[in-house]
């Protein structure tokens, strides 16, 4: 069944994943962006003429929040830009489920837009380890 993003909740945790709190004012959630690398293995014996490949390491990606600018918010993110602790976050959809994504994270980046029409900042989180999603 097809849903649509709107009451999706992005939460953070500075004590291990015990407590979330939402984060307000979020336009746009982008991620967990997963991707695996992978190996050539072909060899001068390999079938067909085809190139063969084996998975490597699995690499969590990146999410990206696009957010209305308000200080405390913006506070709140700049205190995670500024901790080089990895901090547990959690992304929950609003599906019959509530389908929870887990992860860590550092905050790489919190860039300020400011046009004639909305002050926005773009937060980019890099994840580190797996991805739960309960």
């Amino acid at each position: 069944m097809a849903i649509t993003g709107m009451g999706t909740v992005f939460k953070r945790s500075t004590d291990g994943g015990t407590t979330y709190t939402d984060v307000g004012n979020i336009k746009n959630i982008a991620g967990p962006g997963l991707t695996k690398g992978t190996r050539d293995v072909t060899t001068l014996s390999s079938a067909d003429d085809f190139r063969e490949f084996i998975g490597t390491l699995k690499d969590p990606g990146e999410v990206t929040l696009t957010m209305e600018f308000d200080h405390d918010g913006y506070n709140t993110m700049l205190t995670d830009y500024n901790t080089d602790s990895l901090l547990d976050y959690q992304i929950v959809l609003p599906d019959a489920s509530s389908t929870t994504f887990s992860f860590q994270a550092i905050v790489t980046g919190i860039p300020l837009t400011i046009a004639e029409d909305a002050v926005t900042y773009t937060v980019t989180l890099k994840l580190s380890g797996p991805v739960t999603v309960a």
